[in-house]
């Protein structure tokens, strides 16, 4: 789709925004995707992103489960 292809070219261009959104669309098909995109998000600083990447290390989801690593993104 149009958003889609929009949402990959902000991401690649270093976007957190559209790393963030696109983590959000490969959360209901790819969860491996969703963590890669979303831990780029989180790395620039948006809270959302950090959020998800606490949740899919707590379920190891897309990632191994890492606890410690949880808690770090969940108390930024």
């Amino acid at each position: 789709t149009l958003a889609c292809s929009y949402f990959e070219k902000s991401a690649n261009e270093g976007s957190e925004f559209g790393q963030y959104y696109l983590g959000n669309i490969f959360k209901q098909t790819n969860f491996e995707k969703a963590y890669y995109w979303f831990l780029k998000s989180a790395e620039q600083g948006l809270a959302n992103a950090q959020y998800e990447v606490c949740v899919l290390l707590s379920n190891g989801e897309g990632c191994k489960k890492n606890e410690e690593l949880s808690n770090f993104y969940g108390n930024r």
